[in-house]
């Protein structure tokens, strides 16, 4: 619990963005899950390294892409459905 709330309180001195953590958090509530105190507190860990920065963007961008795939399939999906019907004549 200290240990999180001193992490919470370290993350603007060393310049950190809490908008990216929010982002974080919507990106998987978008998938339905749900990200753990515990997750945050390895995620501020991880962005206080260049190296931490570029795989906290890249699990991000994955998350994006996942969900940009899943839309392009429903879409996909709706399309197919109605396909032939406005051939009738």
């Amino acid at each position: 619990m200290v240990l999180g709330t001193l992490v919470e309180a370290t993350l603007p001195v060393i310049g950190w963005k809490t908008n990216r953590l929010r982002e974080l958090d919507a990106q998987f509530a978008k998938q339905g899950e749900v990200v753990s105190r515990e997750m945050r507190i390895d995620f501020a860990f991880a962005v206080c390294t260049s190296r931490g920065r570029r795989r906290i963007d890249s699990k991000i961008a994955k998350v994006q892409s996942g969900i940009a795939a899943c839309w392009a399939r429903r879409v996909e999906r709706i399309k197919s459905r109605f396909r032939g019907l406005g051939n009738e004549s």
